[in-house]
């Protein structure tokens, strides 16, 4: 089964009613952070070698001594600047995750989980974030949270991009354009009015492509496939082809 069969099998599941309040990944609602805490307070010496440090870093610096970078970020347990190591970074991250965006935390905890029984193993991260990804357009989709939907496949088209598959990283790219031309929203679903696209998603969706190897043409034609089978699982009000032209000149509406 292709990616997007899974996506459109989201869609064949009734919409729970859902709160119209618009929330956002970044705005979620804050709970106090309970977990351990994570990084050196102390900015004198490197976090790997404890060799002393001739400045205390201000963002990530080079060790002179073992050559490792080193991380400055900020961390939930009591919101205080520290030194990480590169590999701390991820746990950070889902740290903060935990308390930004509860819901989404909790998903990825399943994801894991599930992963790790499968396998008998701890997933990797890029394993653990891509069927993360998928377990959260199952889940804001049928919660009728477009706009969560909206950011999800935006990371995806991220995903994709860094980890070699620029063909459908740019029709990712562009879906997300055209979602956002649609009005995706956690509200009411998709209004025109509130329509907001980002020119840039275009623009890197045909250099990508065409460093590859696929066409502005080609691209255009999957893009329009795409789009004809989003507009009639979902509905939306913006024609594919008045979309594609609205992506070449740029606009955001």
């Amino acid at each position: 089964m292709s990616f997007l069969d899974f996506i459109f099998r989201l869609f064949k599941s009734d919409n729970n009613e859902h709160d119209a309040a618009t929330r956002s990944n970044s705005d979620a609602t804050q709970t106090s952070y309970r977990g351990p805490e994570i990084g050196s307070l102390d900015f004198s010496k490197c976090v790997y070698c404890q060799a002393p440090l001739i400045k205390a870093p201000e963002k990530r610096t080079k060790c002179k001594k073992c050559g490792d970078y080193i991380y400055v970020r900020k961390r939930p347990s009591d919101n205080k600047r520290v030194l990480l190591k590169e590999s701390e970074l991820n746990i950070l991250e889902d740290q903060w995750l935990s308390v930004n965006d509860p819901e989404a935390y909790a998903e990825k905890q399943k994801v894991i989980e599930r992963l790790s029984r499968e396998n008998g193993t701890t997933p990797s991260k890029a394993e653990t974030d891509w069927e993360w990804y998928k377990s959260l357009l199952n889940l804001y989709a049928q919660n009728g949270h477009w706009g969560l939907y909206r950011n999800t496949r935006l990371n995806m088209a991220t995903f994709l991009s860094e980890n070699k598959n620029p063909g459908e990283a740019a029709l990712t790219y562009l879906e997300v354009y055209y979602l956002d031309l649609n009005g995706s929203n956690n509200a009411n679903g998709f209004d025109k009015s509130m329509a907001m696209g980002l020119p840039w998603m275009y623009e890197e969706a045909v250099k990508i492509s065409e460093e590859s190897g696929i066409t502005k043409e080609n691209l255009k034609e999957r893009f329009l496939e795409r789009a004809r089978l989003l507009k009639d699982k979902l509905s939306l009000p913006v024609d594919p082809n008045t979309a594609w032209s609205k992506m070449e000149k740029g606009k955001d509406k």
